[in-house]
């Protein structure tokens, strides 16, 4: 892919954390806006073709507000109809790992602010001293359409370290 067309689906996916499959499937109407004025995807499972047909709200996070104009209008000119042509070529897993460490850091806790230790997670081995938030990591672990809540800290964790260095 040349390097406009990665730095779109860049753009596209870390706003998103939308699966291959799910890009080449969601349609235009599946952008909702929300009373606090924020916009989500509701991706209904057997209709965007996503892993195990669960459905789920994906906040947009965009970079920028002229990032999410652009987003929003994509969707606004698809309608019913599908988004995105998604080239055979898209691998979308790094950029995944961008969105779920902005919706982290969108929604989590500080954890020195959190008393309860059941709602901390400590990471072992080469994050050893990384403290996250449980909630936000099962919130993020939602929004990609993981099952299972430790995804994050599993998948994605190391995101948030090799922004602090």
């Amino acid at each position: 892919m040349s390097e406009e067309t990665n730095n779109r689906w860049f753009s596209i996916v870390s706003a998103t954390g939308l699966r291959k499959n799910e890009l080449k499937a969601i349609t235009g109407d599946s952008l909702h806006q929300r009373e606090d004025g924020r916009y989500y995807l509701k991706i209904i499972g057997k209709k965007h073709k996503s892993k195990g047909a669960r459905d789920r709200w994906i906040p947009i996070i965009t970079r920028d507000k002229e990032e999410l104009e652009r987003f929003v209008e994509e969707f606004k000119l698809a309608g019913k109809k599908r988004v995105f042509q998604v080239p055979s070529a898209l691998k979308p897993h790094k950029y995944r790992a961008e969105y779920a460490k902005r919706l982290y850091l969108l929604v989590a806790r500080d954890p020195k602010d959190i008393k309860d230790k059941k709602e901390k997670i400590y990471l072992r081995g080469e994050l050893k001293g990384v403290v996250l938030d449980r909630k936000a990591c099962l919130i993020v672990s939602r929004a990609l359409g993981h099952n299972r809540p430790e995804e994050f800290q599993k998948s994605y964790a190391y995101k948030l370290i090799a922004q602090a260095n």
